[in-house]
């Protein structure tokens, strides 16, 4: 929700670009159509604003799960090198619990992170539970 260009409530986030977030959350059942229709959607968008001003990103969680059978995230390609090497028009964030394979992962930056500790969790917690920072803990961990 920070995002918002000049228009959040954080002043560092102020003087970035307002960003667009277009999700779809993947299943074994996932399609290329799917995949396509989303990535469409925020293509569209970005045609109509300033770039400059205002960004649009194509967020999938669970990539990892579609079949690989049905190769419904081959559209990727497409979309993460553009048509004829031409630069992509969205930006793309994809998460996932499994190690995507080679062609994919080529067009990627992959960050690892090792289990969060107890500490990390509860500021985890805290963060979604409660907007407001006091400085002192609200949630205490039970046995």
């Amino acid at each position: 929700d920070n995002a918002n260009g000049l228009e959040s409530t954080e002043e560092f986030y102020r003087g970035l670009s307002r960003l667009s977030t277009y999700h779809y959350q993947c299943s074994r059942s996932s399609t290329s159509l799917e995949v396509s229709s989303v990535f469409e959607k925020a293509i569209q968008r970005q045609s109509k604003v300033n770039p400059k001003e205002h960004k649009c990103l194509v967020f999938m969680d669970e990539a990892g799960l579609p079949e690989e059978s049905k190769e419904s995230l081959k559209v990727l390609h497409y979309y993460l090198e553009g048509h004829m090497s031409i630069k992509a028009k969205v930006a793309f964030v994809a998460i996932t619990n499994h190690v995507l394979d080679a062609a994919k992962s080529n067009r990627c930056v992959s960050l690892l992170r090792q289990d969060p500790r107890e500490e990390e969790m509860l500021q985890i917690a805290e963060g979604v539970l409660f907007a407001k920072k006091n400085g002192s803990s609200i949630v205490k961990l039970v046995s």
